[in-house]
């Protein structure tokens, strides 16, 4: 009897676990490895992960976003955010990267050739993204169905900290900064 209970509760956790892995689809994605021309940069790095070494979340894997955001009237913003999972920033559509003291900056957005140029060629990262499908099965208890419009809320960690820059003329301007950090 012993040996039958031990064997179904295997089973069990070995079904459960299984579960809890078919809500992500794993992808890859590739991305050039970017080196940046502006040295004015390496400032408002330094003092960013100055910062976020004092924040409680921080250690030596932290990752960061680095959005580039162009306006129609020349206006440039660039948002750079920290972060924990390289999931999520592989996610949001990003196509370069780069390290700076040993941090992994993840580029989104739009292109600025005047602030970053590919220094190597692409490089494939492995990540997991939720497979909306399935989370979508198991909360509605419905199939997918392509031609119904959806409404799917989804929680912003806002942990971490971001600070905002215009870009103008190869400089970049403090426009803000949120943190819950000292």
């Amino acid at each position: 009897m012993k040996k039958v209970l031990k064997f179904f509760i295997t089973l069990m956790l070995c079904i459960n676990s299984v579960n809890v892995f078919a809500q992500y689809i794993e992808k890859q994605i590739d991305l050039y490895h970017l080196s940046f021309e502006n040295k004015n940069l390496t400032t408002i790095l330094d003092s960013i992960i100055l910062h976020e070494k004092k924040c409680n979340y921080y250690d030596c894997n932290l990752l960061f976003s680095f959005r580039i955001q162009k306006f129609e009237d020349n206006d440039i913003l660039i948002v750079i955010q920290s972060n924990n999972s390289i999931d999520l920033l592989l996610c949001i559509d990003p196509y370069g990267f780069f390290y700076y003291k040993n941090h992994m900056f993840i580029v989104f957005g739009d292109s600025l050739q005047e602030l970053f140029s590919i220094c190597g060629q692409k490089v494939s990262f492995k990540y997991l993204e939720e497979d909306l499908d399935y989370i979508l099965e198991q909360n509605t208890k419905q199939k997918y169905d392509k031609n119904k419009i959806l409404e799917l809320d989804f929680i912003i960690d806002d942990s971490f900290s971001q600070w905002s820059y215009r870009y103008l003329n190869g400089e970049f301007i403090f426009d803000g900064k949120s943190s819950f950090c000292n």
